[in-house]
């Protein structure tokens, strides 16, 4: 069962986590959204601070059949910053419809309460339930091996870095001007032609592009 899986399961992660900088965050579990004996036990939560934001690791246990028993694990990685959030979500108006109406925010599950600008989930090519001593220490290895791709991540410079080495994945030229302003770039056009010239963009995000560097230049003006 579950609660007998997180005993087994959960020194092997605080190991992992610490060797990479995160530690565990008690302190980010909201609770009274739910159960709160669900907490800690069907969910882990890791955050390693940065020099603008935080990285934050939310680690929860499947239960697909609402009896208690361990039938999974799902991982996923978020970077966030209030100043991005700020001007990416809200100043330039990129939160979706959904979000808008029911969160006012991006808001990760499960009882945490922050929002982010980047996130991923890393999905283990492998076995997809992890039941076998075998399986767990493999999947343990995965998220080595990711974890090295953004632990390192502290400024902008490294944001930046991190973006242009996975546009392909990210996709977001909209989201990477804004890291632009943030780093001090002050020709964001020269940035955007660049861009332009390298990158194929559908219509819609150069649109997007084209607006954030307009309000980014404008920002640019009111701070000079």
């Amino acid at each position: 069962n579950i609660k007998d899986f997180y005993k087994y399961f959960r020194p092997k992660v605080d190991e992992l986590m610490a060797r990479h900088g995160f530690e565990y965050a008690q302190h980010l579990f909201k609770t009274g959204v739910m159960k709160d004996v669900w907490l800690d036990v069907n969910l882990l939560i890791y955050a390693k601070p940065t020099a603008t934001g935080q990285q934050t690791i939310y680690i929860s246990y499947s239960n697909y059949y609402g009896d208690g028993k361990y039938s999974g694990l799902n991982l996923e990685w978020f970077l966030s910053d209030k100043t991005v959030e700020r001007i990416y979500l809200h100043e330039l108006d990129n939160l979706n419809p959904y979000q808008k109406k029911y969160i006012g925010k991006q808001s990760i599950g499960g009882g945490v309460d922050m929002e982010y600008y980047l996130s991923k989930t890393w999905y283990h090519p492998g076995p997809s339930l992890y039941q076998t001593e075998p399986e767990i220490e493999d999947l343990l290895a995965y998220w080595d091996q990711k974890l090295r791709e953004v632990s390192w991540i502290d400024t902008y410079d490294d944001v930046e870095a991190y973006i242009a080495a996975n546009l392909e994945e990210i996709g977001r030229l909209h989201l990477r001007i804004v890291i632009s302003y943030l780093r001090g770039v002050k020709d964001l056009i020269a940035e955007k032609e660049e861009w332009l010239r390298t990158y194929q963009m559908v219509g819609r995000e150069e649109e997007l592009l084209e607006k954030s560097v307009s309000y980014l230049i404008n920002k640019q003006k009111e701070e000079s």
